[in-house]
């Protein structure tokens, strides 16, 4: 960190001392650019600044080593937070990467309809066992039901429309299921309870963040 940045520094603890701020936080973009020139982030708010730190502030992000770096998990980083601390005289600089999870979604149940059991019943007589199982998939503004499921033996069996028709009907009831990340899961059809039931796992993205670099500034 050069003089002239550490000097803005000095002079703009004083300023978030005076406004009751703990902390300046400043946000990036992940090729180096604030997000708001001249403005810090302080409980929540954005706060013009006095003083023209911009500029530098960006010249420092794209010198540190780590800059444009991969996340520990092998993500590239999609952002930039930079935290100023007046207390200790702080700058602590971090990257932001993206980290998918997964997160339960409940069940769903309905009951079978006659049309679709006795096509089910006409499976079993033809050697199948029962329950049928189908997984579905959903994620960005679309989803879909396997063309094919299997039963409690692991053989395969083709759905009839009508039987595709009813798996989309037991989805319904979770909202969004197709959407953005998106689900996962799998309907099972008991013939013997005369149910079907959707068991869904939602996808969950998540914003992670890593040290990148920590610099005191009166040292």
């Amino acid at each position: 960190m050069n003089q002239e940045l550490k000097t803005l520094f000095a002079i703009l603890s004083q300023f978030i001392k005076a406004i009751n701020c703990d902390k300046a936080i400043f946000d990036f973009s992940y090729d180096g650019e604030v997000y708001y020139k001249n403005k810090m982030r302080c409980g929540g708010e954005y706060i013009n600044i006095p003083i023209e730190i911009t500029p530098y502030l960006e010249n420092y992000l794209e010198n540190l080593p780590d800059f444009r770096g991969d996340s520990s998990n092998g993500s590239e980083y999609h952002g930039y937070e930079m935290i100023f601390e007046p207390k200790n005289m702080r700058v602590v600089t971090y990257g932001q990467y993206t980290e998918y999870d997964t997160e339960s979604g409940g069940s769903s149940s309905m009951k079978i309809p006659k049309e679709v059991l006795s096509q089910f019943q006409e499976l079993i007589s033809d050697g199948y066992t029962q329950p049928f199982y189908v997984d579905f998939s959903g994620g960005g503004d679309s989803g879909y039901i396997d063309d094919s499921g299997s039963d409690y033996e692991n053989k395969n069996f083709t759905l009839t429309p009508a039987m595709d028709n009813l798996g989309y009907q037991v989805l319904s009831n979770f909202g969004g299921w197709e959407i953005n990340e998106g689900s996962q899961g799998q309907i099972v059809f008991n013939i013997e309870e005369k149910e079907v039931t959707c068991d869904l796992t939602w996808n969950v993205e998540n914003t992670e963040t890593e040290e990148i670099d920590i610099w005191n500034i009166n040292r």
